[in-house]
This record gives structure tokens, sequence and C-alpha cells, in this order.
């Protein structure tokens, strides 16, 4: 873990992500796959959307039961690093897509801090803090390292159950953490 002015990080800056499936932590980019679904659509253009990162299906205690249907991925690693942010800009040419929602996936494989502060910011915006207001995912990196400084400390454990919602707990908050852990949250 880094530790940057007394911030302790969950994630390995740019080597460690989050799965959107299992919200656990993705250890390698060869631990990871790029997904979003591809739909043909009535212009006959390649329509991606839902981008996702999540566990290759090889890993354990990840239930990815996405539908094959219409899904395109490729391997994490293949989105890393200079050659990856190149593979990412060239999908501007063969798809079309939300680039709000694309331009937060490039952010989360390419800009330091991103992964782990963005998925604060909702708990700002809560607090009256105009972090990314329109939720565009623009965060400069003094906020990112902010919001981690701020809420992704011991007081406060942030969890994202899928496909529960995100549930905020206190340590003061009396709540089975064992059973919501398990899947038993109510």
């Amino acid at each position: 873990m880094q530790n940057i002015q007394g911030i302790k990080f969950k994630l390995k800056t740019k080597e460690q992500w989050f799965c959107d499936v299992c919200s656990g932590v993705i250890e390698t980019a060869k631990d990871g796959m790029l997904e979003w679904d591809s739909l043909i659509s009535e212009e006959g253009m390649i329509d991606a959307k839902n981008f996702r990162i999540v566990h290759v299906r090889s890993i354990e205690g990840c239930k990815n039961n996405r539908s094959e249907e219409h899904l395109a991925d490729g391997h994490l690693h293949w989105f890393t690093g200079p050659n990856g942010l190149n593979n990412l800009l060239s999908m501007y040419e063969r798809y079309t897509f939300d680039p709000i929602e694309f331009n937060k996936i490039i952010r989360r494989i390419h800009v330091d801090f991103y992964e782990e502060g963005a998925r604060l910011s909702q708990l700002a915006r809560e607090d009256s803090y105009e972090i990314d207001p329109y939720d565009s995912g623009d965060i400069n990196q003094d906020d990112l390292l902010w919001l981690i400084r701020k809420y992704g400390n011991e007081n406060c454990i942030l969890m994202i159950l899928s496909p529960l919602s995100r549930q905020v707990l206190n340590k003061s908050t009396k709540v089975n953490l064992e059973g919501i852990f398990h899947g038993e949250a109510a």
C-alpha cells in the first residue's frame, strides 16, 4: 500500500482495481478483464455500453453471471500502460458510445488515485461538497487525494454490494457485518 502524506491506500495505483461485479480487489491487470455490451444500432453502427472492469472468470469468489449474448471484452493488461491507452483511444474509431462513461473507464485504468478516490465522490456530494457535481468523472488529483484521506479511512467502511445499492456504515453503526459480507444484508 502506498502512503502519501499519511493516506493509507487500499489499492496500488494503476496496478490494482475494484471489480464491478464483486467489489473485490483485482490484484493485477492479468487478473482482470475490461468488458462491455456490443450491439448493432438501427443505423448499422456498433454501440458499446455498460463498460466494466471485472475479475477474469477463473478467479474464485467472483460470481461472474453476466450474459454473453452481446459481450465484448479484452484482458485488462491489453488496456494498461502507453500501448493500452492507445488501444482504448482507438475504440473511438470503431464504436459509438457515451463518452462520459468511456472516459471514466480510461480514468479508472490510467489516472493516479482515480479508481480509489472517484468511488468516494458520492459521499462528498452527500456532505455538500461540490466534487464532480455532474458525475462526469472529472476529478483532479488534489480532490482524489482529499476524498481518499477524508472518506477512505478506517472510520468509514464503503461497500459496493452487487446487486445491492451502496451502503455506508460507520464503526458506531450496530450492524452484523459478518452477515453483510456473506450476502445476508436486509
